[in-house]
């Protein structure tokens, strides 16, 4: 066997025992009785893929953490012109703190949907017509996200 070839065996030994350890799955091969393995490609499942999207929406192009922070932490706002942080100070109700579950009212996608699309009157929260069907879902898995994780992380700082 020569050098490259052994060289091949081992970092194929090295990475099918070391995969459990990382935390990799792995996957027999095809045919009965052969013991070769394989660390599977992990693949983030559609709904991680979705919340993702939002998360990029909410700090970006949907301009959600102008007034509910970024990353949804309410007390850490994005640097703003002194003119828009002054009218996000003066919004009464305050922002809603998107990580304390129990401050939210809405409890299902379809009101919190409608709320994005068409705005909350008598609040600083606007209709966002800018926004796809697509991109409401995407935020919507965001926002549940959060609402799940909510007790699982430290408030910001």
């Amino acid at each position: 066997m020569d050098s490259l070839t052994r060289r091949a065996v081992w970092t194929v030994i090295a990475a099918v025992s070391l995969a459990p350890l990382v935390g990799a799955e792995v996957i027999r091969g095809p045919f009965p009785g052969v013991s070769r393995e394989f660390p599977e490609a992990r693949t983030p499942k559609p709904e991680q893929r979705l919340a993702e999207r939002g998360q990029t929406i909410f700090n970006s192009t949907g301009i959600c953490f102008y007034c509910h922070g970024i990353e949804a932490f309410v007390d850490r706002r994005p640097n703003l012109s002194k003119d828009t942080e002054a009218i996000i100070q003066r919004l009464t109700p305050k922002p809603s703190d998107l990580r304390r579950p129990s401050s939210l009212k809405l409890r299902d996608d379809a009101a919190r949907f409608r709320l994005i699309r068409e705005g909350h009157e008598g609040t600083g929260m606007f209709p966002d017509t800018r926004l796809t069907d697509d991109d409401i879902r995407a935020l919507l898995a965001y926002l549940a996200l959060l609402r799940e994780s909510a007790g699982a992380q430290p408030r910001s700082r």
